[in-house]
């Protein structure tokens, strides 16, 4: 019987999975039938693949970090949501559906000309079986990563690797303003907005990474441990100054986009995260409180630089906000129509002509609700909004306690996806970046990281 060389391929997966990340927000941020087809296909396919490794040889294979702990609720909570999806596809009796989704039903009775005995809960069920796939994917890259990031040395490289991506996207961005008649920042987006939700994913992990590098030097007697020490501190100098360029070159091309829910965001998260961090490490958060106010300055003072087009885009606002609220009061209405069970994934921009104001204007395209809460209430209910939601407050909350750890890298890690994630959370009640398959994918690469990261032993303090 051959020998399945795990770690081999363990490598291979790695590499695979690695590539995949680094190649989501290239094509106009997957936002494209295509691009979401191949990310699907490749993450099912190195899923499969990790599995039946895993299987053949069970007990080489190292232990998932969502084998134990607060990991196994959130995926345990995901793949409730997934079931949650099919059930939605499920065909059923009108009577089950009249007790399930009375409003469904009504829909049902009036349109039925067929004589059709068997419905589905969603009103469309062929576009709810494709938010199923794309959603299954986005789980699969969260096991993906918790499963294959689980040494020091991986989460190093899967954070350098997204850092890599998000800077030169960023520089992309900021060179087409020069190069091009573009008048923001998109990168290689479509919209400038989604743009600025990867760089708030960015920000993140850049300013995780550089609290990584913040420990103090251990004291040493011998000459020769002193010397390494010296030369180690030198290199994490360097580190720092590339972080501090790299941190200054997102922010940049963030406000550069324009984005007014992006940058306000981003101030929100930062605000909050270091006013949590100060909290929790106690008279060791000076630092991070100092940095807090470091980083409030600089965004403050490149919105002040950018304040021509930052201005323009306000003034320019009031006929985009209206049409919002009417987006947003239209989407309420669905929910109250649907508020259990919602309407089914992917449903809203079929339903929405249905429940808008006949006076509202058709300024803004009507696929999304610009508001990915509101949208997740409408199309999937309190239910799916609470199964989802839940999962992403129990890895949160992971990151957050994660705070109190002695470990450099863990606690600076943890911070930046905490706060790449709570920012781009925010921004969703204005914008539908988690409609965006790319900027959705990296959200859940973050999460998976701060899981991983979480699940590391401590060493010392340095990372």
């Amino acid at each position: 019987m051959p020998v399945l060389d795990l770690r081999q391929l363990d490598g291979w997966l790695l590499l695979g999975l690695l590539m995949l990340i680094a190649w989501l927000p290239l094509p106009i941020g997957s936002n494209h039938p295509l691009a979401i087809g191949v990310m699907e296909v490749a993450v099912f396919a190195l899923l499969a693949v990790w599995m039946l490794a895993r299987g053949w040889s069970a007990e080489a294979a190292p232990r998932p970090v969502f084998a134990g702990g607060a990991a196994r609720w959130v995926l345990g909570l995901l793949l409730a949501w997934l079931a949650y999806h099919l059930l939605q596809v499920l065909p059923l009796p009108l009577e089950v559906i009249g007790w399930l989704n009375p409003t469904a039903a009504d829909v049902y009775r009036y349109a039925d000309e067929t004589g059709a005995r068997l419905f589905t809960l969603s009103l469309d069920p062929g576009l709810s079986l494709q938010a199923f796939l794309q959603a299954a994917a986005y789980v699969g890259l969260l096991v993906l990563v918790m499963a294959l990031i689980n040494t020091r040395e991986r989460v190093r490289l899967l954070v350098y690797v997204m850092l890599a991506v998000v800077t030169l996207e960023a520089l992309w961005g900021i060179a087409g303003i020069y190069a091009t008649p573009a008048v923001r920042a998109r990168g290689t987006y479509i919209n400038p907005n989604h743009f600025a939700g990867l760089l708030e994913l960015g920000i993140g992990l850049t300013l995780g990474w550089l609290l990584t590098l913040g420990a103090a030097r251990q004291r040493h007697s011998h000459w020769r441990q002193r010397l390494s020490g010296l030369l180690q501190s030198v290199n994490g100098r360097n580190l720092r100054l590339y972080g501090y360029l790299a941190l200054l070159i997102l922010f940049g091309a963030l406000v550069l986009s324009a984005s007014r829910g992006g940058i306000l965001a981003m101030l929100a998260a930062i605000s909050l995260m270091f006013a949590v961090a100060a909290a929790v490490r106690g008279s060791q958060g000076r630092a991070l409180r100092l940095l807090g106010v470091a980083l409030l300055a600089l965004l403050a003072g490149a919105v002040v630089f950018g304040a021509d087009l930052f201005l323009k885009r306000l003034d320019q606002s009031f006929l985009e906000a209206e049409g919002r609220r009417q987006t947003a009061t239209a989407t309420v209405l669905m929910i109250q129509s649907y508020p259990v069970l919602g309407s089914g994934s992917g449903t809203w921009g079929t339903l929405y002509p249905m429940f808008k104001a006949p006076e509202a204007h058709s300024m803004l395209k009507t696929e999304n609700a610009h508001n990915d809460h509101l949208e997740l209430l409408a199309e999937q209910g309190v239910i799916g909004y609470m199964l989802l939601g839940g999962a992403i407050l129990v890895a949160i909350g992971v990151n957050l306690l994660a705070l109190r750890r002695g470990d450099a890298l863990i606690r600076g890690l943890s911070f930046g996806c905490a706060l790449g994630m709570l920012s781009l959370l925010i921004h969703a009640w204005v914008e539908f970046n988690f409609h965006i398959p790319a900027n959705a994918a990296w959200f859940w690469v973050v999460l998976a990281l701060g899981l991983a990261v979480s699940a590391l032993p401590d060493t010392d303090t340095k990372a």
